[in-house]
């Protein structure tokens, strides 16, 4: 978890970076820059076709560096007539004497050795080797020739190179950690789930909103939110642990630290139906009004002619998402699905880390599945063909952290394409791919944003009716007490929530505090 806290949201962290940390590459890059600068050199002039020379403004740093006579074209800050870099060049400034007669000399050359040292602990060759740099990257370069690679030329956003490489390791390290944990631990499903996504978009556009004070998206469900990404427990779970309630698969379970029992809780319909109309209603629609694919949403016309009959009135199919010039001019069909920690396919013999690729895979197989059926009911199979010739099922699949299947990341692009094509002119953008990288920020942080409110209110509802949930007894409305009941839980969590953010911590319930 502290490994992720200090990674970049992009990787899977939360971005939040000590200062010490980051100084030295800080301290590298501006120095890197600038000490070329600060010297009288020779470059080559491609205008003229000859060396001209540069003063620097730094006559005394020039002296030591630059003390004995060297050839115009081989000077220590020198480039030659190809743009390359003269090796070695910071080889007087990095020497003993110059570490003792300047600061800057020293604590130059003790930032690269110090990152240098961070990085050689997870690279295997370096370690085989007792080497005391990294084998590749930037990295790998010595400290008389920092700066420029093995074909000397000029690294390029030294600071950002240096950072990434550092990063590198931290993943090697969150991964052995994850390894050394049960496949079912919260922490290890969070951190295999993020980074086996080909877009996580959605997470990062929530760790980016809510960076700002005046974040869109409230205290409560952020914290949710972030204990979800990291694996961490719930803090609104924490009144009510080990509490027993009803489960689907048998005997009652007990509410644990992340409330994997809740998955599995005989809810009513009304909870996971919220959420799911809460996505589609809201960002996904919004996203396909800006483009120029024509949508509908619940289509109840698709399979109009052979979906009921006066005999099987039942909707057999009504896909969530209806599209056409998705792909062509044919038609396509998709359908939501939200998956929660805790759900069977997390502990099945599926491959870790592709859960929502699988369970975007069975969408088709189910669709497929229940048209089959309909059709042998209705005794033809016209169902089936229009589902064959309108192709795959798109799997639209979003799990509480905000990681989405292939499918949706694929829907987000060519929604950005077509709404930049359709709206570019008019926003005053330089081109159409500006437009594009704005829609599709726009559109992940929409996606993103709702997903994190919905989750939050998912947990919140399915605890109260977990806790209150009688078999004799399942609408809310038919009981006062169980009115009674909720409307004292609900008051509980909002006590709990504000003593937590004020940063109280409770023994149990949330009128007793430590």
């Amino acid at each position: 978890v502290g490994i992720r806290i200090e990674l970049r949201s992009s990787k899977g962290g939360c971005g939040f970076r000590d200062l010490r940390w980051l100084c030295n590459q800080a301290f590298i890059n501006g120095c890197v820059l600038a000490l070329p600068r600060l010297c009288t050199r020779r470059i080559w002039n491609h205008a003229d076709g000859r060396y001209v020379t540069k003063m620097g403004c730094c006559p005394p740093l020039h002296g030591l560096l630059d003390h004995r006579k060297i050839a115009p074209d081989k000077g220590a800050f020198s480039t030659s007539r190809d743009g390359k870099v003269i090796p070695h060049r910071f080889y007087q400034f990095v020497s003993e004497t110059s570490q003792n007669r300047s600061k800057i000399s020293n604590a130059f050359y003790a930032a690269i050795r110090d990152v240098q040292r961070q990085a050689v602990v997870w690279d295997d060759n370096a370690m085989d080797n007792n080497a005391a740099a990294p084998s590749t990257g930037i990295l790998s370069t010595p400290a008389e020739s920092f700066g420029a690679d093995d074909h000397n030329q000029p690294w390029h956003k030294i600071q950002k190179e240096i950072t990434r490489q550092l990063e590198e390791g931290k993943i090697i390290q969150a991964n052995m950690l994850a390894d050394n944990m049960n496949r079912a631990h919260p922490q290890r499903e969070a951190w295999k789930t993020f980074h086996s996504q080909r877009i996580t978009g959605v997470s990062t556009a929530v760790s980016v909103a809510t960076s700002s004070p005046e974040s869109p998206i409230g205290n409560a469900d952020l914290a949710t939110f972030t204990q979800l990404k990291l694996g961490l427990p719930l803090t609104i779970l924490e009144p009510h642990q080990l509490k027993l309630i009803p489960s689907t698969r048998g005997t009652a379970r007990r509410i644990g630290k992340h409330g994997t029992a809740l998955a599995s809780a005989p809810l009513t319909n009304n909870i996971n139906t919220d959420r799911h109309d809460t996505i589609l209603h809201g960002p996904l629609q919004a996203m396909l009004s800006f483009t120029k694919i024509q949508y509908k949403i619940e289509d109840k016309d698709s399979f109009a002619e052979y979906n009921t009959t006066r005999q099987n009135p039942r909707e057999y199919c009504r896909p969530d998402i209806t599209l056409k010039g998705y792909k062509g001019n044919t038609i396509t069909y998709a359908d939501l699905k939200i998956m929660a920690p805790g759900t069977k396919m997390f502990t099945t013999n599926t491959i870790e880390g592709t859960t929502l690729a699988a369970r975007q895979r069975l969408v088709d197989a189910d669709y497929k599945r229940k048209v089959a059926k309909a059709d042998e009911i209705l005794g033809n199979n016209h169902m089936s063909q229009q589902l064959d010739q309108a192709g795959r099922v798109l799997g639209i699949v979003i799990d509480c952290r905000g990681n989405i299947s292939d499918d949706l990341a694929d829907l987000i692009k060519v929604c950005a394409d077509s709404a930049a094509e359709k709206h570019w002119e008019r926003m005053g953008m330089r081109c159409k791919n500006h437009a594009k990288s704005t829609f599709q920020r726009l559109f992940t942080s929409m996606i993103g944003l709702t997903t994190a409110r919905a989750s939050d209110t998912w947990y919140h509802r399915s605890l109260d009716w977990a806790l209150t949930y009688r078999k004799d007894r399942q609408s809310s409305t038919s009981s006062a007490a169980l009115r009674r009941t909720r409307e004292r839980l609900r008051r509980q969590r909002q006590a709990y929530n504000d003593a937590f953010f004020f940063g109280r911590r409770i023994r149990s319930g949330p009128h007793r505090a430590r």
